[in-house]
């Protein structure tokens, strides 16, 4: 599967740009503030539907817009399709609207997931072994959401499950609502829960077969990942009841969820230097990349913002193996730190 050209309209600060795409290793080279990252986003955006660096989803309208469109063209052997995604900002209600089309028919966001695959990695991916919890299930999520189509339909319906059952929490703490009025959020809870759980376990299990590996050829041979699963049952539901009563807050269940990577059962969080946890990170790639292809037969696109400065001569050769079996989009805002055989073959763009 490759991109074969990308077109943006009033994305950032590209007003009117397009990008014709080659099948192997494509370089964006370009100062700091030029647009190079924004490229990105809006690839891995086609691939998970969300604009991962947005605080809101106006922030990717350019100045003095009220829309941005993105329009792709994916190739997968013989067969193409263009995938195009849009936001309009309504000004009346300060509210954006984002609508996704495959071969320019609307579609809703779990349709249309699936048609593209990539996975990112930008200097902010080595901060996934010391960020918060809640980062760490972003990036799972957004790995299973790419594959699984009951799984990016059950993760948004459990989280508002969640939030309806939060406010009955809240109702019985204040005396305005009975216990029994949690019955139906329970079953809901469970039955998305347990699904979400279950392929979480898919996932980790399929990293942890893999990670050692890719890790030992960096130098780490005994790196593996801990999930750390916060169980949802009914059992369990039952003995938090009160605690999430007094809380007004669901304390168990898949979004209290965490993993940890451990170096000879040291949790690199506290005990990693730098090198370990950029060793660490381009290790989990690497079997994302694997994860993504062994569940769809389709290689991902690889996209690299920016990564070269953080990567010292024994990485970047692996980022140079990993780019000649898929599509590669690389930015950098200093040719220099690009390795020479990725210039070699790569197609150019200046910005």
């Amino acid at each position: 599967m490759t991109i074969k050209s990308l077109r943006l309209k009033n994305f950032r600060n590209h007003k009117n740009a397009h990008f014709t795409f080659s099948e192997g290793a494509n370089l964006i080279l370009g100062p700091n503030g030029s647009g190079k990252s924004n490229i990105l986003e809006v690839l891995y955006f086609l691939a998970v539907g969300n604009f991962i660096k947005a605080g809101v989803d106006k922030d990717v309208i350019s100045y003095n817009e009220d829309f941005c469109r993105t329009d792709a063209v994916i190739v997968e052997n013989e067969d193409s399709a263009m995938l195009s995604g849009s936001v309009v900002w309504i000004n009346k209600t300060d509210k954006t609207v984002k609508s996704y089309e495959v071969n320019k028919i609307k579609r809703l966001k779990n349709k249309f997931l699936g048609n593209f695959y990539a996975v990112l990695f930008t200097p902010e991916s080595l901060e996934l072994v010391t960020d918060s919890p809640s980062l760490r299930r972003e990036y799972v999520d957004f790995v299973l959401s790419q594959v699984d189509f009951k799984y990016r339909t059950y993760k948004p319906l459990y989280e508002k499950v969640i939030r309806n059952r939060n406010k009955v929490l809240e109702k019985i703490r204040n005396r305005e609502a009975s216990q029994t009025q949690l019955d139906y959020w329970d079953i809901k809870a469970l039955e998305y829960g347990k699904f979400i759980q279950e392929k979480r376990d898919e996932f980790f299990n399929f990293i942890n077969s893999n990670i050692a590996e890719s890790a030992g050829t960096l130098g780490l041979k005994t790196l593996n990942i801990s999930y750390l699963r916060s169980s949802i049952s009914k059992d369990r539901l039952e003995e938090y009841k009160l605690k999430d009563i007094k809380a007004g807050l669901t304390l168990t269940g898949p979004h209290r969820d965490d993993f940890e990577f451990l170096l000879s059962k040291r949790n690199l969080k506290y005990f990693g230097s730098r090198g370990e946890h950029r060793t660490t990170s381009l290790s989990l790639k690497m079997c994302e990349l694997k994860f993504i292809k062994n569940k769809t037969g389709i290689r991902p696109a690889l996209l690299l913002d920016d990564i070269f400065s953080e990567l010292d001569g024994n990485h970047r050769k692996t980022v140079i193996e990993l780019c000649k079996t898929q599509q590669t989009v690389i930015t950098s805002a200093d040719k220099n730190l690009v390795p020479e055989p990725l210039i070699k073959n790569a197609r150019t763009f200046f910005l």
